[in-house]
């Protein structure tokens, strides 16, 4: 379970609306840094499990069931950083909002449905050069998937994903409070002309510039890890170790889009409650489904349509299109699309926070909120623990 990312996301949401928190932070000036450094070395060593292999079952076990509660906490500092008026964060917000990466920000969803497949494809179409060549293979191989991954979102992303988020209803209007976070360097998000416009963050909820950025290292460390396991771990390719190590250790992607996911979820309904005092459950619902639905299911469609399957496979598809593929074995054999774990795991994250902001909504002040929104947090680490 995924749930220490997702709540800190929640948690970073609420802080920062907190004036008095964002202001603290501003005037901070030694304490970012030394918080910066601190989060991003045990964010570190949070992701690195092959520094607790040789140490006790015990130690080994409880590692594993906090890394990635630890991992959460210290993105969800990083990105209030990010967004603040600190000095420090100014400069990371700007490396973080360059717009160079906006593209495949933007394809982030549609690559990680495609990725898997892309990667299949590249390994039947140069089965015999990748065995000839043996670790070698690597260098042809990784440049090929990434760009056969990204040129098919892009596809995707054209044909299927942009049509239908520009049908999705409007937010609504927004309070000054909650309009998007400007640029570092003072340019806003409005709707730029011509590619850039098309590439631009018009389209996505809650435009903070900075979650771009880290969206794109998310899924830069899930392809990394996706083509080196469908190569190595399941096709038997000999790759170099050094790579394989350090390619299966980055695989914090997954944690990162779950932070990103609490953040945004929980500011699109944290605006909507200041605006009008309600969540608009209805729209909230539409827009995710209009985001997500209609890739997820015409990718799902067509492999179930263009490959043989097993009675397993038939026995799980309907699991499949209820976005219950993580309740299912995440095998080949079992599932069609085996990857699809997180985006059902986001699916029941969308019905259940809802429930958690009017939970929220009944507490008085933002201490009892946080308050519970740690119990929240704590509570998930126990369950992993035992």
């Amino acid at each position: 379970m995924r749930a220490g990312p997702l709540l800190a996301g929640v948690g970073a949401a609420y802080l920062y609306r907190a004036p008095r928190v964002m202001d603290a932070l501003a005037r901070q000036r030694v304490m970012p840094v030394v918080g910066l450094v601190a989060a991003l070395a045990v964010g570190a060593a949070a992701t690195h499990w092959e520094l607790f292999v040789s140490v006790s079952r015990e130690t080994e076990i409880v590692y594993l069931a906090t890394f990635r509660t630890t991992f959460g906490l210290c993105v969800a500092y990083v990105t209030l950083l990010a967004l603040s008026a600190n000095q420090v964060g100014k400069v990371l917000g700007r490396l973080l909002s360059s717009r160079l990466p906006y593209p495949i920000a933007g394809l982030s969803y549609s690559a990680y449905l495609l990725n898997p497949i892309v990667t299949q494809l590249v390994h039947r179409a140069l089965s015999s050069y990748i065995h000839d060549a043996g670790p070698d293979a690597m260098a042809l191989l990784l440049p090929l998937d990434v760009c056969g991954t990204f040129m098919a979102a892009a596809v995707l992303y054209l044909l299927v994903e942009r049509p239908f988020m520009e049908l999705r209803p409007k937010h609504g209007p927004k309070p000054a409070d909650a309009a998007p976070s400007p640029l570092p360097d003072g340019r806003g998000t409005e709707k730029a002309a011509g590619a850039a416009g098309f590439w631009g963050l018009d389209l996505l909820d809650n435009r903070f510039p900075a979650l771009h950025g880290m969206r794109v290292i998310a899924i830069i460390t899930v392809v990394a890890y996706h083509v080196t396991w469908i190569f190595a771990g399941e096709q038997g390719i000999t790759l170099d170790p050094f790579f394989f190590a350090q390619s299966l250790t980055v695989f914090f992607g997954m944690d990162l889009f779950f932070l990103l996911s609490g953040f945004l979820i929980g500011s699109i309904l944290l605006r909507s409650l200041v605006t009008t005092g309600t969540q608009h459950i209805g729209r909230f619902y539409i827009r995710r489904m209009f985001r997500t639905f209609p890739s997820y299911y015409l990718v799902l469609t067509l492999l179930a349509l263009s490959f043989p399957m097993t009675a397993a496979q038939k026995h799980h598809l309907p699991w499949e299109y209820l976005y219950g593929t993580n309740f299912m074995p995440l095998m080949r054999g079992q599932v069609i699309m085996f990857w699809g774990w997180s985006l059902g795991l986001e699916e029941q994250f969308y019905l259940i926070v809802p429930v958690l902001f009017f939970a929220l909504q009944w507490l008085k002040t933002d201490k009892a909120r946080l308050g519970m929104l740690t119990l929240l947090w704590a509570t998930a680490l126990v369950v992993r623990l035992v």
